[in-house]
């Protein structure tokens, strides 16, 4: 089973992939679109680091199992990387 650090770091991952829709949702080509576009660009950077935290616990702490490790990371180990 997955710990609680784990569970964590999905939780986080999640309501990263969130916001960063939420950014990209609220480009538009108006007057805000430079703004927009720097939120959006930071909301992606997050994710991107939520989700390289999220597979480097699975991979340092090897408290995952099976069906319960994320897509992303059985991805990235067919293709022999860590992604992120």
């Amino acid at each position: 089973m997955a710990c609680k650090e784990w569970q964590l770091h999905l939780e986080d991952y999640r309501l990263a992939t969130r916001v960063y829709d939420l950014a990209v949702a609220a480009l538009n080509s108006g007057p805000e679109f430079k703004r927009a576009w720097e939120n959006a660009e930071k909301t992606r950077q997050d994710c991107s680091r939520s989700r390289a935290a999220l597979l480097h616990h699975e991979h340092e702490h090897a408290c995952v199992k099976g069906t319960e490790r994320s897509a992303a990371t059985t991805a990235s180990d067919t293709k022999g990387h860590s992604g992120g």
